[in-house]
């Protein structure tokens, strides 16, 4: 799949965070419209904002793609980017269970921004 956009946060010379849109399907129905966009922190800059600041900086890129939505699925005890999506105005679309049924597993919750809520806006921080 092509990658819409792909976005790394480095501080002091070191890779400490990273963001990237792909689409969620590569059928013609789908190509176009749905991107996954997941925001990956390393444990050492978290609480800083700066997942909302790379959030911020790649939805308007996408805002010069034809992408209507923004998809993430994230663990229902990570509540940093929970909040984060808040902030934001997404909306939790569901929930999947682990396939495996491990009980340490935790529940994927499914997010979705629809990009015409981005347009022309920023997250105030």
């Amino acid at each position: 799949m092509t990658c819409l956009s792909n976005w790394v946060l480095e501080e002091d010379r070191k890779v400490v965070g990273w963001t990237a849109s792909t689409p969620v399907r590569n059928t013609p129905a789908l190509r176009n419209t749905m991107a996954e966009t997941p925001v990956y922190l390393s444990k050492a800059v978290r609480g800083r904002s700066l997942g909302s600041r790379l959030l911020d900086h790649v939805l308007n890129q996408l805002a010069n793609t034809p992408i209507e939505w923004v998809l993430w699925f994230v663990g229902a005890s990570n509540h940093a980017s929970k909040g984060m999506f808040t902030k934001w105005h997404c909306t939790k679309l569901g929930e999947l269970q682990p396939v495996d049924k491990k009980p340490d597993r935790d529940i994927i919750e499914i997010w979705v921004l629809p990009m015409g809520n981005v347009v022309g806006k920023k997250l105030e921080t």
